[in-house]
């Protein structure tokens, strides 16, 4: 039918529409996202402290202040004295900056030789007796950022498209339990790790728009997508790994196969002195002795020495340290005076691993059937109503 139409086009029509297409091309990522009216508030705690920095790097900035008065600047220093921010001989409870255009990138740092750039609109508060950033952008802008820093870029683009909408989905579920008063979240992984501008990748990007305002529901609600790296073969029950939870019906464990095998975490393992392992539990500790497994995964192990003591698989890689012991599917060799743990994987296990969906994805499967494949029993839809889906609370 397209070729059809094209043939009803003159010549100089047909040059016309091609330019069109290719202008809407160039600015569709701006476009699309200025259609998502709904905007968050994002707090950069790396950028958190004492004295803050700011710049434009295309045209000037707005200043707005309490009176309603508006200051352009192209730079700018901030000093927290107390609980005020000044600037300038000024002194003010919250500064409110706002950019001259839709393309403004601008600059924060807290010194003159680095600053870091984000899209979007700043407002500066006192927090935690700091001057703390918030960020306002769109939420399809903040995942521009996101999912660059979330999985690799050379990842085939169904796996990228999983992780987007599994990303936008986990985005969604935590603003509508939001524990901050004052923003939405924060820029770091207790949310989903948010490095501005910079971590920006136009084929990402793309991808971003293409499933734009796609997310997961279960009976129409939006689900909590939990993801990791790598699940060693099985992925496991939210309850079997967060002790005292109910079982969530589209967080069931299922069989990886060899999904992940391309990780880098696939096989590990990681030595350490029982000398060491008695420091960090505060007794002698002679044997670790796995007593409880399901889907090949460590639930409960027995440490034992001069004191005995049960805890959780998770409990010993906190312990451990989660870049020590990287995941739950493990096995405990013992050597007299070392513990050598042999494992594969790399996460909590619950959810969508990375990796399985870049092997699915080299499989033939689309981004549908991936987060499918992972999380039971959800339908992806694209949402028309932000508010049924996600309750800022003011």
């Amino acid at each position: 039918m397209f070729f059809e139409l094209i043939k009803q086009i003159s010549k100089k029509k047909l040059i016309l529409l091609f330019i069109l297409i290719g202008s809407f091309n160039l600015f569709s990522q701006d476009l699309l996202t200025e259609s998502f009216g709904k905007k968050l508030r994002v707090g950069i705690k790396r950028i958190s402290n004492n004295v803050v920095y700011i710049k434009s790097y295309n045209g000037e900035f707005n200043i707005e202040l309490e009176n309603g008065k508006i200051i352009k600047k192209s730079a700018l220093r901030l000093i927290r004295k107390n609980k005020k921010i000044y600037f300038e001989n000024k002194s003010i409870d919250i500064l409110k900056i706002r950019r001259s255009n839709v393309v403004t990138i601008i600059g924060i740092g807290k010194s003159e030789e680095k600053y870091h750039k984000y899209r979007g609109d700043f407002d500066f508060i006192i927090y935690k007796g700091k001057i703390l950033p918030i960020n306002i952008i769109l939420a399809e802008e903040y995942l521009y950022s996101v999912v660059p820093s979330e999985i690799g870029i050379n990842f085939p683009d169904e796996a990228i498209k999983s992780q987007i909408v599994a990303a936008r989905t986990y985005l969604y579920y935590g603003l509508k339990n939001k524990k901050y008063e004052k923003f939405d979240l924060l820029d770091g992984t207790s949310s989903q790790m948010y490095l501005g501008y910079e971590r920006e990748n136009s084929k990402i990007n793309n991808l971003i728009n293409l499933t734009s305002h796609e997310i997961m529901v279960y009976k129409d609600k939006t689900i909590n997508a939990l993801y990791y790296a790598d699940s060693g073969g099985w992925t496991a029950n939210n309850e079997d790994v967060w002790s005292g939870g109910k079982p969530i019906p589209y967080l069931r464990a299922v069989d990886d196969k060899d999904n992940c095998k391309n990780s880098p975490r696939s096989n590990w393992s990681y030595r350490i002195s029982k000398k060491r392992v008695s420091k960090i539990f505060g007794f002698n500790i002679n044997k670790i002795k796995i007593i409880d497994k399901k889907n090949r995964r460590v639930k409960k192990v027995l440490i034992y020495g001069n004191k005995k003591k049960i805890i959780s698989g998770n409990e010993l890689r906190r312990k451990l340290g989660y870049t020590n012991v990287f995941s739950t599917v493990l096995k405990i060799l013992d050597t007299g005076s070392y513990f050598i743990f042999k494992g594969h994987g790399s996460g909590h296990g619950v959810g969508m691993p990375q990796w399985g969906a870049y092997g699915l994805a080299k499989k033939g499967y689309d981004y549908k059937k991936i987060l499918k494949y992972y999380y039971t029993g959800v339908k992806i839809k694209k949402i028309e109503n932000f508010d049924k889906y996600v309750i800022i609370k003011k």
